[in-house]
């Protein structure tokens, strides 16, 4: 996927402050929070209260190609960011739109019964 689709999605949402050294034409392989999964082509999602900028370095050295945070980092200056106004809804807003809307493609059935059986 293109990083200008997640973008775009985040500003269809009004989750996005502001893009920093933003690619249009960057392709993102796959998305994660966790610095030691990281590879070539990744987008890195800085979150939670204790989140340490060497996690970032850590990402930018294991191939990451842009990171999204709720603030900007100075180790991230090599590579895109992605500023947004809150981590947690954007993660799921870049989920769902990264891995094709899953949810859907999801058909529920409930079954009733007398008494709640």
């Amino acid at each position: 996927m293109k990083l200008q689709g997640i973008v775009e999605v985040l500003k269809g949402e009004g989750l996005l402050i502001e893009t920093n050294g933003f690619d249009s034409n960057l392709d993102i392989i796959d998305i994660t929070f966790n610095s030691k999964e990281v590879k070539e082509g990744y987008l890195f999602i800085c979150k939670g209260e204790h989140f340490k900028p060497e996690y970032l370095d850590e990402a930018i050295s294991n191939g990451a190609v842009a990171y999204m945070s709720e603030k900007e980092y100075e180790a991230g200056s090599t590579v895109c960011g992605l500023i947004v106004n809150s981590i947690r809804k954007a993660m799921a807003v870049v989920a769902s739109c990264f891995y094709g809307y899953p949810s859907e493609k999801l058909r529920i059935i409930a079954f009733t019964g007398t008494k709640g059986k």
